[in-house]
């Protein structure tokens, strides 16, 4: 997000903050360490003295928890809040665009789990518009996998059952078409065949 339009965005929810605030919780959701954004920016003279000596590690040290205190403070943890949600929406933007990207199922759903989470981490802005819109984007692009995602595999099909007769023993036990079967009173084994959909007796072990 550019500065001018952060300082709009900040300036309708009560936020102030400074040209150094800006910069230190940019750099830190950049993905800089705390200590040495917290230097850079406020401490540049000194950073750039002990930068590359031997007392550069000791520095950045006495640094660290005045930086942290500083992330706490209100303005610049919704700076940062700000500056972690458009780089969301560029990541998402950038996904959207991957049109030759096959997203399985789960994939997808992982996605949306993502979306959804830092919807509920920002409740103010939550919107089931942007959820129904990435879904429509996947659509349109062919994101989506054919198929049901392995929705399927959470089910067991249950076969019909019916009564057969035993050509050893001749007496009727209970078979389920489409599975093999045996008889539980001599043992004959019966091998469904799909192609063919019967029973074939299969020859008896001496």
């Amino acid at each position: 997000m550019k500065y001018l339009d952060t300082i709009n965005t900040l300036h309708t929810r009560g936020v102030a903050f400074s040209r150094e605030d800006y910069l230190f919780a940019l750099m830190v959701a950049s993905g800089e360490d705390v200590e040495v954004a917290y230097a850079i920016v406020f401490d540049h003279q000194e950073f750039n003295r002990v930068v590359g000596t031997e007392d550069e590690q000791i520095y950045l040290t006495s640094k660290r928890q005045t930086a942290l205190a500083l992330l706490e403070q209100q303005n610049i943890k919704m700076l940062k809040d700000t500056f972690d949600e458009e780089h969301r929406a560029i990541v998402q933007k950038q996904a959207l665009n991957l049109k030759d990207f096959k997203f399985s199922g789960e994939q997808t759903v992982q996605i949306l789990n993502n979306l959804l989470k830092s919807r509920i981490d920002d409740i103010d802005s939550a919107s089931v518009k942007d959820v129904v819109g990435i879904i429509k984007s996947l659509t349109d692009q062919g994101a989506l996998e054919v198929g049901d995602g392995g929705f399927s595999r959470h089910f067991v099909q249950i076969f019909p059952k019916f009564n057969a007769l035993c050509i050893e023993c001749g007496k009727e036990f209970d078979a389920m078409r489409g599975l093999s079967a045996k008889c539980p009173h001599c043992g004959q084994v019966y091998t469904w065949m799909q192609d063919e959909q019967k029973y074939i007796p299969q020859p008896t072990k001496l």
